[in-house]
């Protein structure tokens, strides 16, 4: 973080804000190995999802709460997060708007897909309207896991796209 203020600052570019998240690289569709951050408080439903990424070749840390989530977001460069909605210290909707609300002052931004057993009608645009880009209802299924996670990295890759593209399309 250092050397990326030094090289910023003797470009003239503001460099990234303290607390902010590390620059993360965009993970690319189907790339082999994701790192997974895991945001989940139920013992089983977390061994499920770290049995079905594992399986798949990913690195998942995990979170037992959202405070949990946030630090570890704050440490590491992490492809998706996986989040739960209703944990103990802040839920879901709070750690999600934490990560929006540093992401906005330093850049970058983590697809966040809710992994919630709230499967009630608004749920979903609840989680959409607070930031998340995905949703997935409980029990996981493997094959519904896996198409949220490949949607969540193509949007962030096309938006990536777009932001660096120069000039029209045309």
């Amino acid at each position: 973080e250092e050397l990326l203020r030094a090289i910023c600052a003797a470009m003239g570019a503001a460099g990234p804000l303290p607390g902010a998240a590390p620059s993360c690289p965009v993970a690319a569709i189907g790339q082999s190995s994701l790192r997974v951050l895991l945001a989940e408080d139920n013992h089983v439903n977390r061994l499920l999802a770290v049995r079905l990424l594992e399986r798949e070749g990913h690195r998942i840390t995990v979170a037992c709460n959202g405070r949990e989530a946030l630090a570890a977001w704050q440490a590491e460069c992490f492809d998706v997060v996986l989040m739960d909605i209703q944990m103990p210290e802040m839920d879901g909707l709070e750690t999600t708007a934490a990560i929006r609300s540093h992401e906005a002052l330093g850049g970058g931004h983590v697809p966040i897909i809710a992994v919630t057993a709230h499967a009630m009608k608004g749920t979903e645009a609840k989680c959409l309207a607070a930031g998340m880009d995905g949703y997935l209802s409980k029990p996981i299924d493997a094959a519904r896991l896996f198409v949220a996670i490949d949607q969540a990295l193509n949007a962030r890759q096309q938006a990536q796209f777009l932001m660096t593209a120069p000039g029209p399309l045309i």
